[in-house]
């Protein structure tokens, strides 16, 4: 994501501008809230609940109406994963077109691929009593992010562990293509990535095949951009659908979570065969 450029006039904005961003006047039934404070209630949280933040991007349309925002985190207890980070990526607009909304994702550290799984996604229409919901929302969200996470190693564990040859890899850009990830321009650059990757993703595997639509997808617009988490929440979903991924449940993964030391390199596997014996 370093120095993403956008279509249309807009770009990657600093943190000092984002704070002088002015926004729409309220009406009774939009009620638009500045960019840079939706920012500050998720920081807010994200510290408060153990967090570090590192890396935070934001991007606005030519208008300043429609916000983004990306920033690598990771939980004081945890120690960073090889392979990849997480991601909390924020999105306001003020001018209807969405939500003040929160999801949860990972980025691929050997090529700056982003995905987003749906496993955490929140989101507050600009209405009445917007304020007093927003933060509870973002409160509640950020507190599953360590369940996220584990739900999220499992879920790359089999895609790694899934092979692929290319006549299957065949038959699945095209239900990529049915399923609205990519549209036909990008077909080809998925095919081009999943036979000669711009970076090294092992062999042909189900995690190979994610690393090259993820990389076909990477945004050059600010509504590409934005797009992004239902487009990959839904790849998610198609390969998740393929491995025939069984993630447990909140409940016992939160049992993992608090069961799990840091520091004392426990597996997700070994923490899951203590607790089922």
């Amino acid at each position: 994501m370093q120095g993403l450029m956008m279509h249309c006039g807009a770009e990657q904005i600093e943190h000092s501008a984002l704070m002088q961003l002015p926004s729409p006047v309220r009406t009774d039934t939009h009620v638009p809230i500045p960019h840079f404070e939706l920012y500050k209630m998720a920081e807010s949280q994200l510290l408060e609940q153990g967090y570090s933040i590192t890396q935070p991007k934001h991007y606005i349309d030519a208008k300043a109406a429609r916000y983004f925002s990306l920033m690598q985190i990771l939980h004081e207890d945890e120690e960073s994963k090889d392979g990849y980070s997480t991601l909390c990526a924020l999105r306001n607009s003020h001018d209807k077109t969405f939500s003040a909304s929160l999801a949860i994702g990972a980025k691929v550290f050997v090529c700056d691929n982003l995905s987003f799984s749906g496993d955490i996604v929140v989101g507050r229409k600009h209405t009445q009593n917007i304020m007093d919901e927003l933060p509870g929302l973002l409160e509640g969200a950020i507190g599953r992010i360590r369940v996220m996470r584990k739900r999220q190693e499992i879920r790359f564990a089999e895609y790694k562990e899934a092979p692929l040859d290319d006549m299957t890899v065949d038959h699945l850009i095209m239900e990529t293509y049915r399923e609205g990830i990519i549209n036909l321009t990008r077909i080809g650059k998925v095919n081009g990535e999943w036979h000669d990757p711009s970076a090294d993703h092992g062999d042909k595997s189900v995690w190979r095949y994610f690393n090259a639509v993820t990389a076909a997808l990477g945004p050059a617009s600010t509504n590409q951009l934005i797009q992004l988490p239902k487009k990959t929440i839904k790849l998610h979903l198609l390969l998740d659908k393929y491995c025939d991924v069984d993630l447990p449940s909140e409940e016992l993964l939160q049992e993992v979570t608090t069961s799990a030391q840091p520091g004392v390199g426990t597996t997700i596997k070994g923490v899951f065969k203590r607790i089922l014996n």
